[in-house]
Formats: C-alpha cells, sequence, structure tokens
C-alpha cells in the first residue's frame, strides 16, 4: 500500500485522479478571455502595384501562325536575357515635382460685349465686378437668376424660372484664398427657360455705368433719349423716374460731386508741387458760424452751428 505524502497534490505513480479538497461545486467561475492586442495597420512605403505610376501592360492579342510559316515554340534558355518589366515606373530625379499653374484669363468689362467671355475658370477683380458683370449677362440675356447663396467669399445662382419650367442654368463663383480674386469654378451657361421683359435687373445704377461715355460726350442728353436707346439695346422699358435718376448719376460720375471734391484738395496741391519743385502750396480753413449765420444770429434765430473746418483758401508760392 502506498502512503501518500502530506501535500495531496502530490501522489504516486499508481494514483491517476488528483482530488482539490478545496473546489467547492455550488460556485462557478467565469473566465475572463485575455485583451486582445490592437493591430496597427500595415503603412506601405513608396510605391505599390495599385499606384497611378503602374505600366500599363499591353493586351497583345493571341497569334496563330499560318501554315507557311514556322511554328514558334518555348524559348531556349540561352536566348533569355531576363528581362522583365517594371511594376511601376521608376522616379527620375526628385519624387514631386510642383505643377505648374495655368495663365489666368480676366474679364474685360471695357469690351465691346463684355457678357461674352463668361467660361469655366474665369477671374475677376473683385466680388462687385462679378456682380455687375452677372447682371449685365441676364440683362443682354432678357432673363433673371436668383441667388441661392450670396457672400463676399462665395456665390451660387440658378435661374429664377427653375422650378417652372426646369432651366438647368448655374453658376458657382468663389474667392481664391489670400486674394480679392474672384474665379468662376462651376458653371452651365444654357438657358432652357422662355425670356421674360417683365422680370430684369435693369435699375438706375447700372443704367449710368452702361451709359456713362454717352453723358461724357454730351453731358445734355435728354430724357427721352435714355428711354429709347434703353429699349433699343436692352429691350427695356425704362421710366421716366429711373431714367432721370440714371442721368443724375452719370453726370456726377463725369463731371463729379462738388461735395466730394473738396476730399481731394491736398492730392491737387501736391499734384502742383510736383511738377513745379521748389513751390510751395497752403490751404487755410475756418471754423465758426458762417456770415449767414451771424446775419440770422443778430435778427434773434436759432441757428445750429457747425464746428468743423471749412476751405478759406488756397495760396500757392
Amino acid at each position: 500500500m502506498n502512503r501518500k505524502r502530506e501535500d495531496p497534490m502530490l501522489h504516486y505513480e499508481g494514483e491517476t485522479d488528483v482530488e482539490d479538497i478545496f473546489v467547492n461545486d455550488d460556485e462557478s467561475f467565469e473566465q475572463i478571455p485575455p485583451e486582445q492586442p490592437v493591430k496597427k495597420k500595415v503603412k506601405r512605403s513608396g510605391l505599390t502595384l495599385r499606384s497611378h505610376s503602374q505600366v500599363v501592360i499591353p493586351d497583345i492579342p493571341d497569334w496563330d501562325p499560318s501554315d507557311d510559316e514556322e511554328e514558334v515554340g518555348f524559348m531556349k534558355e540561352e536566348d533569355d536575357d531576363g528581362f522583365e518589366p517594371l511594376p511601376f515606373v521608376l522616379p527620375k530625379g526628385r519624387k514631386s515635382r510642383a505643377k505648374k499653374q495655368k495663365e489666368r484669363v480676366w474679364y474685360d468689362e471695357n469690351r465691346e460685349s463684355p457678357e461674352q467671355q463668361f467660361m469655366l475658370k474665369l477671374c475677376f477683380r473683385d466680388v462687385y465686378q462679378f456682380r455687375e458683370a452677372l447682371s449685365r449677362l441676364h440683362i443682354v440675356q432678357v432673363r433673371n437668376f436668383h441667388f441661392h447663396r450670396n457672400t463676399p467669399d462665395r456665390i451660387i445662382v440658378c435661374c429664377k424660372q427653375k422650378e417652372k419650367y426646369g432651366c438647368e442654368f448655374y453658376m458657382t463663383a468663389s474667392k481664391i484664398a489670400h486674394e480679392e480674386t474672384f474665379c468662376i469654378k462651376k458653371i452651365h451657361l444654357k438657358h432652357t427657360c422662355p425670356t421674360d421683359p417683365s422680370s430684369t435687373r435693369v435699375n438706375s445704377k447700372w443704367l449710368s455705368t452702361a451709359y456713362v461715355d454717352k453723358f461724357r460726350s454730351d453731358p445734355n442728353t435728354v430724357i427721352t433719349t435714355i428711354v429709347d436707346k434703353a429699349k433699343i439695346d436692352f429691350m427695356e422699358e425704362v421710366p421716366k423716374r429711373m431714367a432721370y435718376r440714371e442721368k443724375t448719376k452719370a453726370r456726377n460720375m463725369v463731371l463729379g460731386d462738388h461735395k466730394k471734391q473738396y476730399h481731394r484738395i491736398r492730392d491737387y496741391l501736391q499734384t502742383v508741387i510736383d511738377k513745379n519743385p521748389g513751390s510751395r502750396c497752403i490751404v487755410t480753413t475756418v471754423t465758426g458760424p458762417t456770415e449767414e449765420q451771424l446775419e440770422a444770429m443778430k435778427k434773434g434765430e436759432h441757428v445750429d452751428i457747425s464746428y468743423q473746418p471749412r476751405l478759406h483758401g488756397l495760396f500757392s508760392v
């Protein structure tokens, strides 16, 4: 008979089963599986077989020799030079080169028909020039547009009759980064809707810009001439009130506004000094009530006195 040792886990050769005296059948222990380590994605360095620079293997059609030609068998070992096409194009010198930017095409508003310049990637001086050109385009085409987005850095327009006729006109323009330049990004110029003279973008400001050259040659142009010319050029019935406002704005553009010209006095003096070296120009101003206000104050009338400086005289020595 084998004698067991003090440790019940130790046994002799004759014993096969080892009983644990501390095991409790009522308790069940769940084994928690160990956490799996996170596998990092292998970063592919350099060119791969799926790269854009992969060599296109030409597709050679099957060739069957005719009866009078000698059949070509497998290549002999002594004729094999071991040439294999590369799976990618080897870089020449630098790995990457900066692409040469295309030359910009600028909008010229002094052309005879500037609305015909609209194209993709057309550049404008700023957003204001783009809006004026867009208005002229639709005035000439006797149509109207709707601003889907109108911000200083991005403009999206579509046809105003898109829902009614399904017109596909669409244009998107945005500001180039770190510049004031405005560029057309997307464009679809074709209108599929009919013309609508009742809905137009013609206003006095636009008319004054369009006919400023006519007022420069003839400042005494009458109102009826403006109305008739707008009807012939743009097929628009311009009201007389709009034509009168247009005439006033165009005259101010040609002759200048006398109130705004006071701010250019020092520019005029600097021009005199540049043209006459060694000369000296002096501008004198006065503050306080004018002579008319002083006479009104003597009569006992209430007068609002402005103490802003006013021009008194120009002196050149």
